[in-house]
């Protein structure tokens, strides 16, 4: 089965501006995100497989995003299965990108399915020119 692809200047503005604010953040020297004396925040981390997130804990968030989590072909179930926990759970928009490797192709044509969900293309030139695909999972709440 074929993915559907739009380029990424289809996403919404409002991911478009997360997208480009973290393109400016990140561009150059990696920031270091724990380190509150260096940015003034603090993350909460929490280690645990993809399973372990129940839809009464992803509730807490209105957008999750994951970069290069699907490069394994066991990864498939399990990144579905938060997908649909997130979904349940009220999770407004769920957002995976990859560089479009088999698995990755495999969760999106098992997200499409699901419904309200569309892949999107993304390239960039500097430093390396690259290209790769977006899953974009648009949640109930989003909807509403």
């Amino acid at each position: 089965m074929a993915l559907s692809s739009r380029p990424v200047e289809g996403l919404p503005e409002t991911t478009r501006g997360l997208l480009k604010a973290q393109r400016q953040t990140f561009h150059g020297e990696a920031a270091n995100l724990s380190d509150k004396a260096h940015n003034g925040v603090h993350i909460a981390t929490r280690q645990g497989t993809f399973a372990d997130l129940t839809p009464q804990e992803l509730a807490a968030f209105d957008l999750i995003v994951g970069a290069d989590i699907c490069f394994w072909e066991d990864l498939v179930d399990p990144l579905y299965q938060l997908v649909q926990h997130a979904v349940a759970g009220g999770v407004a928009e769920i957002l995976v990108a990859d560089p479009s490797r088999p698995p990755f192709d495999e969760l999106c044509v098992r997200c499409e399915q699901q419904g309200d969900a569309e892949v999107f293309t993304w390239t960039t030139h500097t430093p390396v020119a690259d290209t790769g695909r977006i899953l974009r999972v648009v949640g109930a709440a989003a909807r509403a």
